[in-house]
């Protein structure tokens, strides 16, 4: 659940800049509501995971994360 300072914008802005843990919490509460967002995650479609997460004017977004998951999954 979005927590109820969420619903105004200036108070959701000062809440991602203060920690990786409320910018984490806003994500994951993202995810929760947008089922076509977690199907492209699980799936690693990364056109529509920069779609679903950006909108229609998501640029080089999804070639971004997938050149950093190709990296991250060589390091293991």
């Amino acid at each position: 659940m979005i927590a109820p300072s969420f619903f105004f914008f200036g108070s959701f802005l000062k809440d991602m800049k203060s920690n990786a843990g409320k910018q984490l919490s806003a994500f994951l509460h993202l995810c929760n509501k947008n089922s076509a967002l977690l199907s492209a995650m699980m799936n690693k479609d990364f056109y529509n995971m920069a779609f679903n997460y950006n909108g229609s004017d998501f640029g080089d977004y999804d070639i971004k994360i997938r050149r950093t998951y190709n990296g991250l999954e060589k390091k293991q």
